[in-house]
């Protein structure tokens, strides 16, 4: 995957994203557990800590991040949530649009070559494909949260 088409897909399920949020009240994203104990807020700091993980890579051309990385799914997820569940809202809307905006700048300084090649970036194995990473905790990620809010949405009683 070229720089551009990664870019291009994270934008469009950024945008997706941000079009269920606006079929929602306030108090549903604070409130309602979409995603087992997670309301919409959980998700989306879920999803800032992942953006901000992939920014670090990408500036610092390495993989670098969190130790929570070695945690397995389940423990680091939770530890996320609880880093971030006495957030407000506002605070974790205004973390996502600075992520979001931060992670486009960050990878205004990489190309196309570097989304193919994991000795671009310190660290990486060399059977892993950058682009790949990026994907996997950026639109790929936004997707899989995405089909259950949407599933949520349609199921909801108004």
């Amino acid at each position: 995957m070229k720089k551009d088409e990664l870019i291009t897909a994270y934008r469009k399920a950024k945008a997706e994203w941000d079009s269920l949020l606006e079929r929602m009240e306030r108090s549903e994203m604070e409130k309602a557990h979409v995603e087992g104990k997670w309301t919409v807020k959980d998700i989306q700091a879920h999803l800032v800590w992942h953006e901000r993980e992939m920014i670090q890579v990408a500036q610092q051309r390495a993989l670098v991040g969190s130790p929570w990385w070695a945690l397995p799914l389940d423990q680091r997820n939770a530890a996320i949530y609880d880093l971030f569940k006495d957030r407000t809202l506002e605070e974790v809307q205004m973390g996502a649009q600075l992520a979001h905006n931060e992670l486009l700048q960050a990878f205004e300084a990489l190309n196309d070559q570097d989304m193919l090649e994991a000795s671009r970036f310190g660290e990486m194995p060399a059977d892993w494909l950058p682009w790949q990473v990026f994907a996997s905790n950026m639109h790929e990620h936004y997707q899989a949260h995405i089909g259950v809010l949407h599933n949520w949405l349609t199921t909801r009683k108004n």
